[in-house]
């Protein structure tokens, strides 16, 4: 059996994450693993057998293994020892230092909206593959959440997924905060305005009255419920809107009978037979009371 001399392993861990300093830093892992990771560096080696002693900063590893010379299969045995000492990764610094390039602020909708945007923020720096990416602080505001983020460009990129996912709006700021080495640093401020309307809601909006269609993005479909027109309009232009019903209120009305482009229906807030004007052949109908009106609400826009 060959006695296989290996250099002894020097290894700083971090205190507060447990990130292993390895060449590079790398997300922790066993006493086993860093003493096959440690042979395997120096030399091809199999079926290896590991013993590992003493106390947690001076860990005794005796092996044993087959390895090739010259495609020779030949036995081999050996020990080192793993020195560990403890040192904060340069994230972890960063992170106890405050450190933030970019400022997320979630804005808008409703409670249950700005909740479910900063979860997904939440999850989004969660499932970052840059352990350099991290939320420093999180405060919740009376407008909505303000998020301090490490990465200026990664918070670039959520608020567009935000905007993707919730629509809204993204707007971009920045300022400067000081200099580095001769350069200007600069802090940016990304706000995603999340509308306070959903998909199937109801709106008046400059004197008509509108279903909202589709939300992407930054624009939105609205399908004018009086005189069926269907128009494209960017979210930030729906600025002064008078909300009527969200889309869970409409209600389905029982048919009784057709006269013409008249439909006949049992109005199911009243229980009332009521005249509705419909110029298609409809089987199902859906409906809203606005006022003392009752509202025809085309069934593409609910199902």
């Amino acid at each position: 059996m060959d006695i296989i001399t290996v250099d002894n392993l020097k290894i700083k861990k971090c205190p507060h994450c447990g990130s292993l300093f390895i060449d590079k830093w790398i997300d922790p892992i066993s006493e086993e693993e860093i003493a096959d990771f440690h042979i395997r560096k120096i030399m091809e080696i199999e079926d290896v057998d590991y013993s590992i002693s003493g106390d947690p900063f001076n860990r005794k590893v005796e092996y044993k293994g087959i390895f090739y010379v010259n495609n020779e299969r030949r036995e081999m045995s050996g020990q080192f020892f793993i020195r560990m000492s403890f040192s904060s990764c340069p994230t972890c610094t960063l992170r106890r230092g405050n450190y933030y390039e970019a400022i997320l602020q979630l804005r808008g909708g409703s409670q249950n909206d700005l909740e479910n945007a900063l979860s997904f923020s939440v999850k989004m720096v969660n499932d970052a593959k840059s352990r350099d990416i991290f939320i420093t602080r999180s405060d919740k505001r009376r407008e909505g959440y303000d998020l301090l983020i490490s990465d200026k460009q990664y918070t670039r990129n959520m608020g567009k997924r935000l905007v993707e996912e919730f629509g809204g709006t993204y707007t971009e700021t920045s300022h400067l905060v000081g200099r580095k080495e001769g350069q200007d640093v600069y802090r940016i401020t990304v706000s995603v305005r999340i509308p306070l309307f959903h998909e199937g809601d109801l709106l008046k909006f400059r004197g008509d009255l509108f279903m909202v269609g589709k939300i992407r993005g930054s624009d939105v479909i609205l399908h004018n419920l009086l005189n069926d027109q269907i128009i494209r309009k960017k979210i930030a232009d729906i600025d002064d809107f008078q909300f009527f019903e969200r889309r869970e209120n409409i209600r389905e009305a029982t048919f009784l009978y057709r006269e013409g482009n008249t439909v006949y229906v049992l109005d199911p807030y009243d229980n009332k037979e009521k005249a509705i004007s419909d110029r298609g052949n409809r089987k199902k109908f859906y409906v809203v009371r606005i006022d003392d009106d009752l509202i025809l609400v085309p069934f593409d826009l609910i199902s």
